[in-house]
Formats: C-alpha cells, structure tokens, sequence
C-alpha cells in the first residue's frame, strides 16, 4: 500500500514542470496561426518563476522564427532577424518578466503586453544632475524656467516621458489593426529605454 509521503512524492513527480516540454508546446503554439496568441500568451504565464529568463526569450524566439520561416519561406537565421518576430518576443517577454500583473489580463499577446507595460512602468523621474543656478554672471546661458546650465531639470524630463505614454495611450483608442498596435508597443518600449538611458547616464555622471 502506498503511503502518504509515498503518494506526495508520486504527485510532485507528475506535476513537476518540465521546461523541455513546456518549449515543445510553445513551438507547437506558435506554429499554429489561429490560436498562436492566446496560447502562447498562456505559456509564458505558465513559464513565470519556473523558466530562466534567457531560456524563456530562446523559447519564443526560435517558436516564431520557426513559424515565421515556413511561413515566408524564408531561412531561420532571416526570421530571428524579422521585426515582427522581435515583436512577439517582446511581447511574449514583457508578460513573463512582469513584476506585477495586472488585474484583468487580455486574451490576446500583444493587448496582455501592453497592459503588463502599463502595469509595471516605473513613474519616477530620472535623477538628473541640475547645474547650479546661474546668478546672471557672463557667460550664462538663459535657457528659461525649469532648465539650468547644461542639464534639463528632473521634472521636466518627468513631465516629458509622462508626456510621450499619455499620447500613446490615446493613440491606442479605439479600433487599430495588428500592424498599428505594433508600432505603439515599439514606441512604449523606446520610451522606457530612453528613460533607462537618462538615469544611468545621470549616475554615471554623479560618479
């Protein structure tokens, strides 16, 4: 007769999740067109906390390279190199590293990405160095209120990236292709890069 530990560990055994076969059925979903983003969508939520990262992004990437390959009749190597499979997989990635998800999540990669964007993006300014004020000596530069030497003050460039999102967001209303949410996805994550860029430049420079 099995005993209860005996049975804890056959259970553990079926249940464990198996990263080679969680890679099978990502290839498998991404292959398959009509249902490829609702699948892969559940995948990498599956793959949260129990697939490396860089295993993860290797994951999607040659899923979709895959199927883009046999779909343009192009080679592998050219498919990982298309924008719309880099698309995918930015978006495939956004879900599986997002630190917080949000509390209705779409059933669609791409809209899932974009709300795991907005949920997990980061609202403070960059820490900017600001220049001295300049006392009206000679050789100033009177660059007006909130700008000061050589740097822009850390509100404005706040006030700047709040900017940029709350545009997209609007420009995201309403009915847009596949093609349209695409490049507003590309542009979110251009403007976290650049926001990225801004603070490591700024401590680099305070160092």
């Amino acid at each position: 007769m099995t005993t209860k530990a005996q049975q804890r560990l056959l259970d553990r055994a079926l249940n464990q999740f198996s990263v080679i076969a969680w890679r099978a059925e990502v290839t498998e979903a991404a292959s398959d067109l009509m249902s490829a983003s609702q699948r892969v969508l559940q995948l990498m939520l599956n793959a949260r906390g129990k697939v490396e990262p860089d295993t993860a992004r290797e994951a999607v990437q040659d899923a979709f390279a895959t199927a883009y390959s046999t779909l343009q009749g192009c080679t592998f190597e050219e498919a990982k190199s298309a924008k719309s499979v880099k698309n995918r997989v930015a978006d495939a990635m956004a879900i599986f590293k997002a630190e917080v998800l949000p509390n209705v999540l779409p059933k669609n990669l791409q809209h899932a990405a974009t709300e795991c964007r907005k949920a997990n993006r980061k609202e403070q300014a960059p820490k900017l160095p600001v220049a001295p004020a300049n006392d009206g000596g000679e050789g100033g530069d009177d660059l007006g209120d909130g700008a000061q030497g050589d740097h822009v003050a850390p509100d404005l460039v706040a006030n700047a990236l709040s900017a940029m999102h709350a545009s997209l967001n609007a420009l995201r209303m309403g009915d847009h292709g596949e093609g349209v949410l695409l490049v507003i996805a590309n542009l979110e994550d251009l403007i976290e890069e650049l926001g990225t860029a801004l603070a490591e430049e700024s401590e680099e420079s305070e160092e």
